[in-house]
This record gives C-alpha cells, structure tokens and sequence, in this order.
C-alpha cells in the first residue's frame, strides 16, 4: 500500500506523542506514591534492626 510522506511523518508524531504521554502517567504515579509513602513512613514509629553477624570459612585454591 502506497504511503505518503505526510501520513509517515503523521504517524511518528502520533507514537511520539503517546510514548510521552504514557511515559509521563506513568512517571506522574509514581511521584505521587512516592509522596504519599514518604509522608507515611515519617509518621511511622522508627524500627532499630540488628543483622546476626556471618563468618565464612571456605578452603582457598
């Protein structure tokens, strides 16, 4: 099927177009969970955890 110049050039500003506009929803969402988790956490009780200390042995080559 024949194509014109016009219609390809069309069709890119149309995948540009939604590739920003979905990468930008999707950039915006995570922003705003960010906010909300942040706000959350600095209300949130502060937790101190102790890791067990690890020794390991292996025989070197």
């Amino acid at each position: 099927m024949f194509t014109t110049r016009k219609s390809h050039f069309t069709e890119f500003a149309f995948a540009v177009l939604m590739t920003i506009a979905v990468n930008g929803a999707v950039l915006w969402s995570f922003e705003s969970a960010a906010q909300d988790n942040s706000q959350i956490a600095a209300n949130a009780p502060q937790t101190m955890v102790s890791l067990d200390t690890v020794t390991i042995v292996a025989r070197r080559s």
